[in-house]
């Protein structure tokens, strides 16, 4: 998965765009095959590089937005919804819509979730 397909999702159970959280927990880097780009506001811009700033090896988004959204792929990881308090899987660079986990809401969402 793109960084910058980040913007265009909401979340399946709820609706909410604004309340997902990206947390990535495998990603390499690739070089852009094209010089396709497009406009993500400032809170994802903000959300998404808060989800990267302890991922080593990657492009940064303070260094260049383009190669930040387009050259970095998330391998493994999940997307959480803060509004109703699911969890979308990615494996192999997919996200599983399909089958979102339900956190409780006694436990808070952690890394290791």
């Amino acid at each position: 998965m793109l960084p910058f397909t980040f913007s265009i999702l909401k979340c399946n159970s709820c609706d909410f765009t604004q309340k997902l959280r990206l947390m990535p927990t495998k990603v390499h880097k690739i070089t852009p095959a094209s010089e396709f780009y497009r406009e993500v506001d400032e809170d994802t811009l903000e959300s998404l590089r808060k989800s990267f700033e302890s991922v080593e090896g990657i492009y940064k988004l303070e260094d260049d937005t383009r190669m930040f959204l387009f050259g970095n792929v998330v391998d493994e990881g999940k997307i959480f919804c803060d509004g109703c308090g699911v969890y979308f899987p990615i494996e192999d660079g997919i996200v599983d819509f399909v089958n979102p986990v339900k956190v409780d809401g006694n436990e808070a969402l952690t890394e290791d979730v």
